[in-house]
């Protein structure tokens, strides 16, 4: 898998910069996970894989192009708690508008993913319904905003300048 060129659209306020404010705001194409090399979509094609044990982390790392068990695991966990806190999103806000629609019902043995896709579709009637003509994002937009604020800490990599405590 080779890395391809990518464009990115950048915003600048330069009111916001002349104030001393953050003046920058760039949308990423919604396959990208923010600082990291390795797609979104293959990444959750890798946390979609049957559970069995050391044969998913192998089939994870080849789908997303990883040599590292230790990034496949960071990966899936990452990818877990975004599925999680959308999921819990889209249920208050369903919830918030019950005469727009009943909350989805689902199945005990549905998948995480597939209980998010059930809210996601929800969401969109809702969205309808409501005679709201606003684009509902896809569920790769909506995994990608909760990864920016699970991924808040600095990587493993970053070395501080600062003697660690005894």
């Amino acid at each position: 898998m080779e890395n391809d060129s990518v464009r990115i659209l950048q915003i600048i306020c330069y009111g916001a910069k002349y104030e001393g404010k953050q003046c920058t705001k760039r949308l990423l194409p919604s396959f990208l996970i923010s600082h990291c090399v390795i797609r979104l979509d293959t990444t959750l094609q890798a946390y979609n894989v049957p559970s069995k044990g050391q044969e998913q982390v192998e089939e994870a790392c080849i789908l997303m192009g990883c040599i590292d068990e230790r990034t496949v695991h960071r990966h899936l966990a990452a990818i877990k708690l975004a599925v999680e806190a959308s999921s819990l999103q889209l249920a208050e806000l369903i919830a918030s508008n019950p005469e727009l629609g009943s909350f989805p019902e689902h199945e005990p043995h549905e998948s995480s993913i597939g209980r998010l896709q059930t809210l996601l579709k929800e969401t969109a009637l809702q969205y309808l319904r409501s005679g709201n003509v606003m684009r509902v994002p896809n569920l790769l937009q909506i995994l990608q905003s909760n990864l920016k604020n699970i991924r808040k800490k600095k990587p493993s990599t970053y070395v501080s300048v600062y003697p660690r405590p005894p």
